[in-house]
């Protein structure tokens, strides 16, 4: 929580866009390298602990230029509507994804969602969302 006030500090003090663009990038690159981590079979656990801190870094950021720039681009009074909009991604996604997760364990069972990407033949890799499944 007081970690969170320098990134403020910073999107008020330099370009929104720029600094939007470049922490978009940067946790875009983070997500990819981890790709190309596990799809290779190469990740590890320190590996993804610091590709997630860096992330988690980087969204810091990314959060109040983000936020910050909104109401530079909607009127005043559609300004609720605008945040009322943007959440609904967050908030569809927290009960969506869930939701199908739970659908394919109850159809094909806890142990298919792990051996899922064996059967297509891919490499030995393992999402953190399957590895971290609700365990019986």
């Amino acid at each position: 929580m007081s970690s969170s006030c320098w990134p403020g500090v910073l999107a008020d003090r330099v370009n929104r866009r720029r600094l939007l663009l470049v922490t978009t990038t940067l946790t875009s690159s983070t997500l990819i390298l981890a790709f190309i981590l596990i799809v290779l079979g190469l990740a590890r656990v320190p590996h993804l602990l610091v590709l997630a801190a860096l992330s988690s870094t980087f969204r810091a950021f990314d959060e109040p230029s983000r936020m910050s720039l909104v109401p530079q681009l909607i009127d005043r009074e559609r300004l609720p509507n605008a945040i009322a909009l943007g959440s609904i991604p967050w908030q569809a996604g927290r009960m969506i994804g869930p939701s199908i997760t739970g659908v394919l364990i109850a159809a094909f069972g806890e142990q298919s969602a792990s051996d899922w990407p064996r059967s297509r033949r891919a490499p030995r890799w393992r999402s953190t969302a399957v590895s971290t499944s609700v365990r019986k």
